[in-house]
């Protein structure tokens, strides 16, 4: 879940990053911020689509959930 306390520390690692750069920790960090704000957005957009009818096809349905490397699917 994304929460506001999530949204300021992506927001203040981007600043960081832009004026004096990320240690190796905050670039994980980063990066695991970030993958979790796209899910929860492209939840909320499949969400919004499910509730006006519409459903993501197989193909897209397995993208949005996979949590794997590779998996040739994608």
């Amino acid at each position: 879940m994304i929460n506001k306390e999530k949204i300021e520390r992506i927001n203040w690692l981007s600043q960081k990053q832009r004026s004096e750069g990320l240690t190796a920790p905050e670039k994980e960090e980063q990066k695991l911020l970030r993958q979790q704000y796209l899910t929860h957005i492209k939840n909320q957009v499949v969400e919004t689509f499910s509730n006006m009818g519409l459903e993501p096809s197989e193909k897209n349905r397995h993208r949005q959930s996979c949590k794997c490397s590779g998996c040739k699917k994608h």
